[in-house]
């Protein structure tokens, strides 16, 4: 092969060159892929190695094998891919967006447990898998909870006997109530109910329990402030508390209901602050599967994050597979192999001497 001398070389491995230069593989055997070390070259038994044979690609690069059996880049940022323009998994800290890897998913998407960027339910402009967060400025600009399915939907205008608190919320009338403006702004009321200030009343209801500022057949239908009140779904009553139980979280007048993955949350049903069994969190949001970069912890029930420059791992100690352009030993991932140690050039690992 012009060019080529494959009876000097002195590169290490060379064994599996059917080209090469004296520091460099040009080509490999049959079935094998031509890698090109990027950024960096090994130094091993005298020489520095620029380019090794592999049985199969590294993560970074796919197999192109049509005119030579070489390792071709991905684009930037990406782990796994089947061509230079069609990235499936990328590096840790990037999420995938239409075959390419970007450091924050774009408007209307979000990442999913995949780490990839999937679309928000229709006219999202932020989300969390199937409950918006915001609304796009488009006139469907309210969120609004479906307590049927339990999901966050962005809506034109709110239904009958609700209204729209100060962040954007569609939030229900107090019960006495057929519309208002504001929980304690009542403009129209249910049958056998008088509007007085703002506030629907019925002159021949009954004593409310404690803490109660108005009730009906003995269900508290608004509670005295500071007290929240708590419906319960399953059978329709109600009773006012100070503090909301497991599975809710404080609005202004009310308990409201978590989303269905957590047992606990914040401000809104989508901040969860601790999951269901068999899900973890990650963010604000319960998941099934972890995304690249963290594993799954049984013990805390939290996404924790692998050890540095690793896509996967079983702890924060131990690294199963590093980023492009490390290489594992241990547990961990190095740029260049440890002392004492070597990088095979089949599987990317480091291995102690012998």
């Amino acid at each position: 092969m012009p060019g080529y001398t494959c009876g000097s070389c002195l590169i290490a491995y060379s064994n599996n060159c059917v080209g090469c230069n004296r520091h460099s593989c040009k080509r490999c055997q049959s079935g094998l892929y031509l890698y090109i070390l990027s950024q960096q070259s090994v130094y091993s038994n005298g020489s520095y190695v620029l380019e090794q044979c592999f049985t199969a690609c590294p993560d970074g690069t796919y197999p192109q094998s049509q005119q030579h059996w070489e390792c071709i880049s991905c684009s930037t940022n990406c782990r796994l891919c089947t061509s230079s323009s069609i990235c499936q998994v990328c590096n840790t800290g990037y999420n995938l967006i239409n075959g390419y890897c970007t450091i924050n998913c774009p408007a209307g998407t979000y990442v999913n447990a995949y780490g990839s960027c999937s679309n928000c339910p229709t006219f999202c402009q932020s989300c969390t898998s199937t409950n918006c967060t915001s609304c796009q400025n488009n006139g469907s600009n309210y969120l609004y909870m479906n307590v049927t399915v339990g999901i966050v939907n962005c809506v034109a205008s709110c239904p009958s006997n609700y209204y729209v608190d100060a962040s954007g919320w569609c939030q229900h009338c107090p019960s006495t109530c057929t519309a208002c403006t504001a929980y304690n702004s009542c403009t129209q009321c249910i049958s056998n109910y008088t509007l007085s200030s703002g506030m629907c009343t019925n002159t021949n209801s009954t004593v409310c329990t404690t803490n109660c500022q108005l009730c009906t057949n003995g269900n508290c239908l608004q509670c005295n402030l500071p007290y929240l009140l708590l419906v319960n779904p399953n059978t329709a009553s109600s009773e006012c508390v100070s503090v909301c139980p497991s599975g809710y979280f404080a609005g202004i007048y009310t308990c409201n209901k978590c989303n269905s993955s957590c047992t606990a949350c914040t401000n809104t049903i989508n901040n969860c602050i601790q999951c269901q069994p068999g899900l973890f969190l990650f963010g604000y949001s319960c998941v099934n599967i972890c995304p690249v970069g963290y594993f799954a912890s049984t013990t805390s029930q939290f996404c924790q994050p692998c050890p540095n420059n690793c896509l996967n791992c079983y702890n924060t100690a131990t690294c199963v597979t590093c980023q492009i352009g490390y290489f594992i030993y241990n547990g961990q991932c190095y740029t260049t192999c440890p002392i004492a140690t070597y990088l095979s050039s089949t599987v990317g690992q480091c291995y102690p001497c012998v």
